[in-house]
């Protein structure tokens, strides 16, 4: 939004009523307060900061939550997705979490796209196309955050155990038939003036799995899926090597389940012990300013009683000043005492900017104190959720063996014709072959795989599936 479109205060009037205190339960921020009166006044200064009639005020996103996720999560997901459209940090963007109706919780973002430490465009939101593709950026503003957002929601929904999955795509772009008319209770669908029976489910059991092997195959060549003819056995007589494979795969997710909550953590954490160190040293500079500026301070007080002294008590000079016919006559006390002025205005220009210099570093320390309290938030919210899975440090590493051992018992008991002959049978998927071709490091065989991996699909017949 540009400054001539919305004019000056139009964000302040925005942050303002998105952060009412009847509806906004939470604030969260990058480079700003939560209070919303400081909210208002960092953005004040940035509207008056602005010297071009149409320079760009800022950007308002509205984020819907999945109500699925508890509040920690979308604090945790609102967080990222901070972080992310303020190139890590580098420039400022506050969210107001509302939740008065449970069905449609969602946070107001107002993002201002200017660098903290020079004032200028980080991530080019009012940018012109040509620019960002130059800039490498996406083309389009708002389809980058829609990226971003699906991005940090599926990360945060992989992490802890949600099944739910956010595509930003529509019905067109993934391919899908877009919704029927809506369907009331005692009405089917109704396509084409015809009503057509909601059709139920077969059971999982009485579904049936088929291959077929490619004519051009030879005796000495690798079977090609092709058309159906091999039919899949029922489970109850899945081959042991198929059973140790599935079970290889799940290992692995929760493997890299594990692996990458714990390299979340870590990285949490380091962010903490940086922002921990960052707000000391802030708060160590702002110290030393505050001892530093102190002369100047003292110097306007001791210029002010100087003044007093040399004051009447209707605040006029002492002394005699008289001018005639040209000539001008002052007495000692009134040269003292307009010497005295004239330093009393000099010493108080320079206490001001000490002031407002002090209210600048005193609010950067505020920044600091409040961004390494998020981030310690953050890591404890991390660190719960790691250990209500796996329990305690102890735990966690006797899991993790655990999981390394049966990868590494079932890599090694599983021959690789008995893995192939399972998946040409179709007792496991090609995403569980493949797990088992990269975990046991037949690195031949999983090339030839992937290079053919588009051709194992499954389509819909009459009486089941087909691969």
């Amino acid at each position: 939004m540009n400054r001539a479109d919305k004019g000056d205060g139009y964000l302040v009037a925005s942050a303002n009523y998105a952060a009412n205190t009847n509806k906004c339960q939470r604030v969260l921020g990058v480079n700003m307060p939560t209070n919303r009166h400081a909210i208002s006044k960092v953005i004040r200064e940035h509207e008056e900061g602005l010297t071009r009639k149409n320079a760009r005020l800022g950007d308002k996103i509205l984020l819907s939550l999945p109500v699925e996720l508890s509040e920690a999560h979308r604090y945790a997901v609102t967080r990222r997705f901070l972080w992310s459209i303020t190139g890590h940090g580098q420039s400022r963007a506050v969210a107001f979490y509302h939740a008065d109706k449970p069905h449609n919780p969602h946070m107001h973002v107002m993002l201002l796209d200017r660098s903290v430490a020079d004032g200028k465009p980080v991530m080019h939101m009012g940018a012109s196309r040509n620019k960002r593709v130059k800039l490498g950026l996406e083309p389009n503003p708002t389809e980058w955050l829609r990226k971003v957002w699906e991005s940090e929601c599926n990360s945060v929904l992989a992490e802890f155990g949600y099944e739910l999955r956010i595509d930003r795509r529509n019905y067109l772009e993934r391919g899908a038939e877009p919704p029927d008319l809506h369907r009331g209770p005692d009405n089917d669908n109704v396509r084409d003036g015809s009503i057509e029976a909601l059709e139920v489910a077969p059971d999982v059991d009485s579904v049936s799995f088929t291959e077929t092997v490619s004519e051009d195959a030879g005796d000495g060549d690798e079977a090609m899926v092709d058309e159906a003819t091999i039919e899949r056995t029922p489970d109850a007589s899945v081959s042991l090597a198929a059973n140790d494979i599935r079970l290889l795969a799940s290992t692995v997710t929760e493997l890299n389940r594990l692996r990458h909550a714990q390299t979340q953590l870590a990285e949490a954490q380091a962010r903490h012990a940086h922002l921990v160190a960052q707000r000391e040293r802030t708060a160590l500079d702002a110290s030393l300013y505050e001892q530093t500026s102190l002369p100047v301070l003292q110097n306007a007080r001791a210029a002010q009683e100087r003044l007093q002294k040399l004051s009447k008590a209707n605040g006029k000079l002492k002394g005699v000043g008289l001018q005639i016919f040209g000539y001008s006559y002052k007495s000692r006390t009134r040269r003292e005492a307009e010497e005295a002025a004239r330093r009393l205005e000099a010493a108080e220009y320079a206490a001001e900017d000490v002031r407002i210099t002090r209210r600048d570093r005193a609010h950067a320390v505020d920044v600091a104190t409040e961004e390494a309290r998020l981030a310690e938030e953050n890591a404890l919210m991390l660190k719960r959720s790691l250990e209500s899975v796996y329990g305690s440090d102890k735990d966690i590493k006797t899991a993790q063996q655990d999981f390394e051992r049966t990868v590494l018992k079932v890599t090694h008991n599983v021959p690789l014709e008995y893995a192939r002959e399972a998946f040409l049978n179709v007792e496991i998927t090609p995403d569980e072959y493949q797990t088992y071709l990269e975990q046991a490091g037949h690195s031949q065989e999983l090339a030839d795989f992937l290079a053919n991996r588009d051709k194992y699909v499954v389509i819909d017949t009459d009486e089941g599936m087909e691969p």
